[in-house]
């Protein structure tokens, strides 16, 4: 089982969250003591994009798991921030009129 499978579980149990992508980013620090050893510390960062479709659009929020934290309450969270960031929906501008008059030209024909 992999760092990222409790998280993905938990966005496919969340069923506010219409689409949602999740990521785990492994971090790698190395750390240099002065006369002393280097030594490297390697953690997993994970992380999540949830959405929220309305019929007056989509909203968005991001979370980042932290350890001391539920994973059900941080997605909740990021649900109703994107509950919260639903804005009004696309408005696409009407196409442009078709233009007046003819536009073939004449061909120059040879002789």
């Amino acid at each position: 089982m992999s760092a990222i499978d409790p998280l993905v579980a938990a966005l496919g149990r969340a069923r506010e969250a219409r689409d949602w992508s999740a990521r785990a980013r492994e971090v790698v620090r190395v750390e240099r003591v002065v006369d002393g050893p280097a030594r490297t510390i390697t953690r997993t960062e994970l992380a999540a994009r949830v959405h929220v479709d309305a019929p007056t659009g989509r909203g968005s929020a991001d979370l980042v798991v932290a350890a001391a934290r539920p994973l059900p309450l941080l997605i909740d969270e990021a649900i109703g921030r994107a509950e919260a960031s639903i804005g009004p929906g696309w408005r696409a501008p009407p196409p442009g009129a078709p233009g007046a008059g003819d536009d073939r030209r004449p061909v120059a024909r040879r002789s």
